[in-house]
């Protein structure tokens, strides 16, 4: 359905975009975030929309492209980094949306 695609989408733009839009400019605000309820449900809801193996089912739609270049950008700019640096490992509670990228 293209509205819950286009939903997809706006949701990775919460999370990956605006989440740490607002946020990343300094650390403790940062690290509140992630340690916050709100990062954790925005997360979930990503993880519960995913069917499996893409987030629709079987076929890829264009939402899973989206999801991808969204994980690719910040786990290779952040969460690796982070869990290489600190041992934070922030995408181990959400193996569907580790599985798309």
């Amino acid at each position: 359905d293209e509205y819950k695609g286009l939903q997809f989408c706006l949701d990775c733009v919460d999370v990956f975009e605006n989440g740490f839009g607002k946020n990343n400019e300094h650390g403790p605000t940062l690290k509140n975030y992630l340690s916050g309820d709100r990062w954790k449900m925005l997360m979930g809801n990503l993880e519960r929309q995913i069917k499996g193996p893409y987030i629709f089912g079987d076929k890829p739609s264009p939402a899973d492209f989206f999801l991808t270049q969204h994980m690719e950008w910040r786990t290779n700019t952040f969460f690796e980094p982070l869990k290489a640096k600190y041992g934070i490992d922030l995408l181990a509670a959400y193996p569907k949306l580790c599985g798309v990228r």
